[in-house]
């Protein structure tokens, strides 16, 4: 599976929140670019009432949103999954899946980036 984030300012908020203290050396924007079906038809999942709560247990294997993705990449009914950011709540996330017939129409561009020092 493959993490993706509308923006890439909502990519560096995620990177934030799961980054040790200091700020990574070296890092590559990926920028994405998908078909447009694709997109229109990554349907959202039906979340658990405390998804978003600060003590949630994001062990993994452990949480019930987990499970939700794991089923969803085993079915490998369509390319992506459009899911809730936790970090900003009115952005989205996109699961892709690598598997699935459609990820080779995918295409991607890259581009060396270096986030502020200050976020951290």
């Amino acid at each position: 599976m493959i993490y993706l984030a509308d923006s890439l300012a909502l990519a560096q908020l995620e990177k934030r929140v799961h980054t040790p203290r200091r700020p990574p050396q070296a890092m590559v924007a990926v920028e994405v670019i998908l078909p447009a079906a694709a997109v229109a038809a990554a349907e959202g999942v039906v979340l658990p009432q405390d998804w978003a709560a600060d003590n949630f247990d994001w062990s993994v294997g452990s949480a019930a949103l987990q499970c939700i993705g794991d089923d969803w990449l085993a079915c490998g009914t369509s390319l992506l999954l459009r899911v809730p950011s936790v970090v900003v709540p009115v952005g989205w996330n996109y699961l892709l899946n690598p598997a699935h017939p459609d990820a080779r129409r995918v295409a991607t561009r890259r581009g060396g980036y270096r986030p502020d020092a200050r976020l951290w």
